[in-house]
């Protein structure tokens, strides 16, 4: 490390510190992993500092504006799901992608703001993340898109405009969804329905209220490419649950969201419909 690193780290470590300091609670104790020596990611040198910087800054940008209790606690809840599994994936050993993601312009000067448009991705997927948990009335999926967030900032593989499309993607599917595309992804574990809700291949057969509205979900995840069947889904009559399999962004989420950890306890209820 030369003398130019290491002034960076010591007034990034100050930075650190005042914005543990201001944040409070968990996310107070995550930016305190990084000032704290040899663990933390200020081993990595500026670098470490660079993703502080970036999430002191989100956090302030988000805590400052006018939200509602409820917001506040959805936001706050996401945050600090995602600040303890970063400290997990830490101490684990997993770095932080190396790719331009916290990169800051370098047209920026310290206590000016970054221009509109040039901010580094990892505060737009911040940012991104916490308002979609925000106006969440579904909170079942608040721990998710904690999972969706840091995933991201750990895998380079996913690009700022993949990253863009799963967070829309995420906002936009109901919980029941997820749980949808838990159970496909491990079908097998559920004697699902082998065939179509189409008596001899033509006429609808009476499908009751509760299956009426869980088949338009699978229809609407295949309208947006997240399943498929190895057929086109005309109809929602046209559902095969036995065939339904996760399809491109579909898996992502899968995986990136850590859905497999849904519990049976959401999923037993509509495999039972789909039987």
């Amino acid at each position: 490390m030369n003398i130019e690193e290491k002034e960076d780290v010591s007034s990034g470590k100050g930075l650190i510190e005042d914005g543990a300091e201001t944040l409070g609670g968990a996310a107070g104790a995550f930016l305190g992993l990084y000032a704290s020596g040899p663990e933390g990611a200020l081993a990595a040198g500026a670098g470490g500092v660079i993703v502080t910087k970036a999430l002191i800054r989100m956090f302030h940008e988000v805590q400052g504006r006018l939200l509602s209790k409820r917001e506040k606690a959805r936001t706050e809840t996401v945050k600090d799901y995602a600040i303890t599994k970063i400290e997990e994936k830490l101490a684990e050993g997993a770095k932080r992608r190396g790719d331009d993601f916290f990169e800051i312009p370098t047209s920026y000067v310290a206590c000016e703001e970054i221009p509109i448009g040039e901010r580094p991705v990892a505060e737009e997927i911040f940012e991104g993340i916490l308002l979609a948990a925000q106006r969440e009335h579904e909170e079942k999926k608040i721990p998710f898109l904690g999972n969706l967030l840091v995933n991201i900032a750990f895998n380079e593989n996913v690009d700022k405009e993949h990253a863009y499309l799963l967070i829309k993607l995420a906002k936009y599917i109901s919980f029941r969804q997820m749980c949808l595309l838990a159970l496909f992804a491990d079908s097998s574990k559920y004697a699902l329905k082998d065939g179509s809700y189409k008596e001899n291949g033509k006429q609808e057969i009476v499908l009751g209220p509760q299956r009426l509205a869980l088949l338009h979900e699978i229809h609407d995840l295949d309208s947006k490419g997240l399943l498929a069947c190895g057929t086109a889904l005309l109809c929602i009559a046209d559902v095969d649950p036995g065939k339904m399999k996760l399809e491109g962004p579909g898996k992502t989420l899968y995986y990136f969201m850590e859905l497999r950890k849904i519990d049976s306890v959401y999923l037993n209820p509509i495999a039972s419909l789909l039987q």
